[in-house]
């Protein structure tokens, strides 16, 4: 029997593409440099001496805790490894006949699961010894360094069995009669491997096997969760994984481009916009699960009980940023994921998205800001009520487009100041997330509450009859002077009543009139009348009835200014676009498409389908390992989709679906249909 070469006729297409593939990704990051660092270990195994403490000790004065640098090495201030058995061998053995685990490399590893993935298998520990010891040529083992893997007695006893009875009659487990002992040696081998390596980004509650009836409670499971240690390792961990999904974008450049930088080629066109959304994986795990307990070795807190996610009670919120085209753009650009974040399963979870901004920024894969451009994120309404995303998004230079919550107050009169004869001024309106002037007349604004969508794109009579509402809301609309800014509420003159007493927060921000930056016409300018702004929508009910102290201060500064303040209740519901208007449309509908589809390929069986059970529940190394090397494939399928629709568009980048949907509407805008 031959100790090398495939022992099987694999019908996976390209396999030789995909290996070669995931190994220069793996080979770009250094990943197993990269996690002997953070072990707290040097290139040649030995506790290093300076800047990351000894495993077990804490770090030397002047190291950097919790960071991660380029990818060439990764320091950290806990080395974070455990003990692990030793690799399973016969006692009776020789040493020829033993697999050492020195033989293989997480590089190599990490090529093999790339490389199921996107065969369509399914990448479990066996599949992918399996994949090692039988599926894959000698120059393919050459390619990606495990020449010698194959080059023992062991592996000879392995291949016989499974020439003489099929690849497929070796399991790791079962009846001893029927498994070869070579064959469960190796696969514990490369278990203990694999878990070794990963323990410095394994954030595995509690790792110890529970039998069925003494599992630990979910409530356990997210207490230990919490804790210090744990969060530094999980917060570690997503550094890592989100350096491998930037390396893999620089792997594809490489393919298209022949040069690292993403940003000058396939995200050349790519303006900042980010469109972020969750989906939630089930892993597949026993049935016998009790209800309110968990699984020990595994990171997620979240139980299902319905019938959809039968067999497999876990879920875990995968929370991924994609680049998306807004509708002024010139040209439209890959949907690829950017960054993603892995957290308990909910609607939309406000922090997974900051850490993703902050992991794309890291890596390089965010263009700078110009001076007049917008950078917008867009989100479903599961992210409509987070201030603390919201507080970020404003920090970070982004605006916000997101689908307002049925349920939402989207109408706070703010900006009203009493006088001294104890009257109130007008103020403003903060109508659906946008300040509008009080010439809109909140009457009206009132009894259009409801309209947070726009007419369908089929509907042309609903279309021409919003499109009166959208130049009216347009018209008073009032532009900002500057982004919002969250403060403590200070009284006027500064003086606190009980200092002790934590001030209430604030937003703060400078709004135009309309007329003074051009947007509309009003009734309190003498130049209502002239021609050169008759081209400008007048605003209809402007306080030109009222008395100056009861006017807006908007009205009565010279500046044509004035400053607001808006309660976090209120000031949740701001965006960037107005919902209700064709603007906040053309903004929303296109980059949620993108993103779905990208969901859609991430689970898709042309993709890494990572449906229920596509990953196997093991410790969250693991299975984060797994969940990151399955976003890098699905970032390559969509990037297939891509250049397929640009070889239909004969060769040319297509615009963005949003320009074709704004010059339809124009036309049915513009068209008056004759009576009869």
């Amino acid at each position: 029997m031959p100790l090398t070469g495939p022992l099987t006729h694999s019908t996976r297409n390209a396999t030789s593409v995909y290996l070669r593939e995931g190994f220069e990704l793996m080979q770009d990051i250094r990943i197993d440099r990269s996690l002997r660092v953070l072990a707290g270990l040097t290139d040649d195994g030995d506790a290093p001496t300076e800047s990351v403490g000894a495993p077990g000790q804490p770090a030397q004065v002047g190291s950097q805790p919790d960071t991660l640098p380029d990818p060439g090495g990764l320091p950290t201030s806990e080395p974070i490894s455990e003990p692990i058995s030793e690799p399973i061998n016969d006692p009776s053995a020789t040493e020829d006949d033993k697999l050492p685990t020195d033989r293989l490399h997480m590089a190599a590893i990490g090529a093999t699961f790339y490389e199921l993935f996107l065969s369509g298998q399914e990448p479990t520990m066996k599949a992918a010894l399996d994949a090692l010891l039988f599926d894959y040529t000698d120059d393919q083992m050459a390619m990606i360094g495990l020449s010698d893997y194959r080059a023992t007695d062991r592996v000879a006893r392995i291949r016989s069995a499974a020439a003489l009875h099929g690849p497929q009659s070796l399991t790791p487990l079962g009846d001893k009669q029927k498994t070869s002992n070579a064959y469960r040696a190796a696969y514990q081998n490369l278990q203990a491997f694999i878990h070794r390596s990963l323990a410095p980004v394994d954030d595995t509650p509690v790792l110890a096997n529970h039998a069925a009836q003494n599992r630990p409670t979910v409530a356990d499971i997210a207490k230990a969760r919490k804790t210090p240690r744990i969060v530094r390792i999980r917060q570690r961990k997503m550094e890592f994984l989100n350096q491998m999904v930037a390396a893999g974008l620089r792997v594809e450049n490489r393919k298209r481009h022949g040069h690292d930088s993403v940003l000058d080629g396939i995200l050349a066109d790519f303006k900042g916009h980010i469109a972020g959304d969750e989906t939630h994986i089930a892993t597949s795990l026993a049935r016998d699960i009790a209800v309110k307990t968990a699984p020990g070795n595994f990171m997620s807190t979240k139980m299902a009980y319905n019938r959809r996610y039968k067999g497999a009670p876990a879920l875990v919120g995968l929370t991924a940023l994609t680049a998306v085209a807004g509708p002024d753009d010139i040209r439209d650009i890959p949907t690829v994921a950017l960054a993603f974040d892995l957290n308990h399963a909910t609607g939309g979870y406000g922090p997974a998205i900051v850490n993703c901004l902050r992991h794309a920024a890291a890596n390089g894969l965010r263009p700078p800001v110009r001076s007049n451009e917008t950078q917008v994120f867009i989100g479903d309404g599961g992210y409509h009520d987070s201030v603390g995303l919201l507080r970020t998004l404003l920090e970070l230079d982004y605006g916000r487009v997101v689908k307002p919550a049925k349920d939402r107050n989207l109408f706070h009169q703010i900006g009203r100041s009493k006088n001294h004869d104890s009257t109130l001024t007008q103020g403003v309106v903060l109508f659906h997330g946008r300040p509008v002037s009080p010439g809109a007349g909140i009457d009206w604004l009132r009894s259009i509450d409801h309209i947070r969508m726009t007419p369908r794109e089929d509907d042309e009579q609903a279309i021409r009859e919003h499109a009166v509402i959208d130049a009216r809301l347009m018209t008073a609309s009032m532009p900002t002077d500057g982004r919002p800014v969250i403060g403590p509420d200070r009284p006027r003159g500064g003086q606190v009543k009980d200092p002790l007493k934590p001030l209430a927060e604030v937003a703060r921000v400078t709004v135009d009139c309309p007329m003074a930056r051009l947007v509309g016409r009003c009734h309190l300018f003498a130049e209502f009348y002239q021609p050169e702004f008759a081209h400008l929508h007048p605003l209809i009910g402007s306080p030109e009835d009222l008395p100056d102290s009861q006017r807006p201060a908007v009205c009565t500064n010279a500046s044509g200014q004035m400053r607001v303040k808006i309660p976090l209740d209120g000031f949740a519901t701001w965006q960037q676009h107005m919902p209700g208007t064709f603007a906040w449309t053309d903004w929303y509908t296109g980059p949620r498409a993108a993103n779905e589809r990208w969901n859609s390929v991430l689970k898709s069986r042309v993709g890494p389908h990572m449906t229920l059970g596509a990953v196997p529940a093991r410790r969250a190394g693991l299975w984060s390992f797994l969940t990151a090397i399955g976003v890098i494939a699905a970032n390559r399928r969509s990037l297939e989709g891509w250049d397929n629709r640009v070889l239909r568009n004969g060769g040319r980048i297509p615009e963005p679906p949003a320009k074709a949907v704004r010059a339809r509407r124009a036309k049915v805008i513009a068209h008056k249909p004759t009576e009869r």
